[in-house]
């Protein structure tokens, strides 16, 4: 597990890749994923940032923006309420999940709740996170399994690809 101080400099670093975000493509990003619910290993750098839209014609332009920088996850299909994407900030390697801001509020209350958790809740979940990193053979397989098991565990949403609603 990170001591306070690395999980305050990851958590430094990200804040300022979310303010560049923010300011580049002039939407509300936040920081998502392990380094906002607490939950880093040591060595992991993995930088999430949700960018939440409220608006549908606003979501197709910035969707069509990221789609023409960077590397899209091609599980979801256009005209979806959800996309993620490979990117680089700053240096920095990161990873984009457009959301509805609807979906994106759910996802925030989640990591808030888990951030919130005691010491020794999170040292078991760290515990078992290095665990399944460990696992052979089929590790990123299963390490993802182990990811979408313990968002269910935790109470953080998983969405259904859905149309996004007409503009």
């Amino acid at each position: 597990m990170h001591d306070t101080s690395e999980l305050d400099e990851l958590r430094s670093r990200a804040a300022e890749l979310a303010a560049h975000l923010s300011e580049t493509y002039d939407v509300e990003v936040f920081v998502a994923g392990s380094i906002a619910t607490g939950l880093v290993l040591p060595g992991e750098r993995d930088f999430d940032f949700a960018l939440s839209v409220a608006d549908p014609d606003r979501y197709r332009a910035l969707y069509g923006r990221l789609s023409s920088e960077f590397t899209e996850n091609p599980v979801y299909p256009p005209d979806c309420d959800k996309h993620i994407f490979w990117a680089h900030a700053l240096g920095e390697e990161v990873h984009l999940a457009l959301l509805t801001k609807e979906k994106a509020d759910l996802v925030r209350e989640a990591y808030g709740r888990v951030d919130a958790l005691s010491a020794s809740a999170k040292a078991d979940i760290l515990r078992r996170k290095a665990r399944a990193k460990k696992v052979w053979p089929f590790r990123r397989h299963r390490y993802n399994r182990f990811n979408r098991r313990l968002d269910r565990e935790l109470g953080v949403p998983r969405f259904p690809r859905e149309p996004l609603p007409p503009g």
